[in-house]
């Protein structure tokens, strides 16, 4: 199957539920909740540092942010099609193995020359694995 066929039997009101998944899971992962403390401690950062972004700069951050995120669940449910991903089993194992083999190793090498700690790296990383997880599930379950 070609990329051009793919295209229009994609479900583009689940990929957007995918990708809306994918930023709750980040909202929850980086929120005081979860890693969120530990986060701004590794990044020596404090919430009144993001606090002086102010909400303008912050809300075309969370723009940008949501764009990509779409962009990620749009390839995702591009390879799902071409690879016959019909089940939420099979979709989060995909998720997450697209995830370790491209996303998590891309972080890892940008984060150690940019001397980032291992702390860092780990919340990143797990944090990508959950949110491809969770967009993997949708896709395999309605895409």
């Amino acid at each position: 199957m070609m990329f051009d066929e793919v295209l229009p039997q994609l479900n583009y009101g689940i990929i957007f539920l995918a990708a809306a998944a994918s930023f709750v899971v980040g909202a929850l992962w980086y929120s005081p909740l979860i890693l969120g403390k530990e986060w701004l401690k590794e990044m020596n950062m404090t919430e009144e540092d993001i606090k002086k972004k102010g909400a303008g700069e912050m809300n075309l951050i969370y723009l940008m942010a949501f764009v990509q995120t779409l962009l990620k669940a749009l390839f995702l449910a591009i390879l799902f099609r071409m690879l016959g991903v019909s089940n939420v089993y099979l979709g989060t194992y995909l998720g997450l193995f697209v995830c370790v083999g491209f996303t998590a190793t891309s972080i890892g090498v940008n984060y150690l020359f940019e001397d980032k700690s291992m702390e860092v790296t780990w919340i990143s990383v797990s944090h990508h694995m959950a949110a491809f997880m969770a967009m993997g599930a949708i896709l395999g379950m309605w895409g």
